[in-house]
């Protein structure tokens, strides 16, 4: 376990504006956050604020240029992973995530297929929590990446298809019940096509 005024040290890192220590400290946080123990420290000292800015920054042609180079992805990765870390199984910490309104900028990532992976990673932790972060998962835009990062059966076993096509898989109950309403006319398309090829 991670002392308190160690953890206010790198959230405070996160704030400085150097990448290398900013990279240092989301690395740290990230490895910190996976520990139960030292989530109540990150969230107190003002984890979660610090790192919702990194991933929210401004999504200009010139945010996306940094995003290029490796540090800044591994800043953009580390804050996702440390994000989803501290929403995981914690219905406060996602209540405070999903107040700072990145749901958006966790589900439209651009970057690498690391970045993008690490991010839903996230979502599917936040999405865990519930339908009122589904749906806003949902009017972000994510459920279709979602949908495409989870299309893996050696990830996802059979029972997370959708009963009605067995096409589609969602991350979580939620997920399928929040996207339904854009998934419904495809799906019925998709098994009248599964019921007219069969004998």
């Amino acid at each position: 376990m991670a002392t308190a005024s160690y953890i206010t040290a790198l959230v405070r890192r996160l704030r400085s504006g150097d990448e290398v220590r900013v990279a240092e400290a989301a690395a740290t946080l990230a490895h910190l956050s996976r520990s139960a123990e030292n989530t109540p420290a990150i969230v107190a000292a003002g984890g979660i604020p610090a790192l919702v800015k990194i991933l929210s920054s401004d999504r200009s042609e010139a945010v996306h240029a940094r995003l290029r180079s490796s540090s800044s992805e591994a800043v953009h990765i580390w804050a996702a992973a440390a994000l989803g870390s501290l929403s995981s199984d914690s219905p406060e910490n996602q209540a405070a995530i999903a107040a700072t309104g990145v749901i958006p900028a966790l589900c439209l990532h651009s970057g690498s297929d690391n970045l993008q992976v690490v991010a839903a990673g996230a979502v599917c932790s936040l999405a865990a929590g519930g339908r009122d972060y589904s749906a806003a998962i949902a009017a972000a835009g994510g459920i279709p990446a979602l949908q495409q990062l989870h299309s893996s059966p050696s990830e996802v076993q059979q029972r997370d298809l959708v009963p009605g096509c067995r096409a589609v898989r969602y991350c979580s109950e939620a997920c399928a019940h929040a996207h339904w309403p854009a998934h419904k006319p495809e799906c019925r398309r998709l098994r009248r096509a599964a019921g007219a090829s069969q004998p």
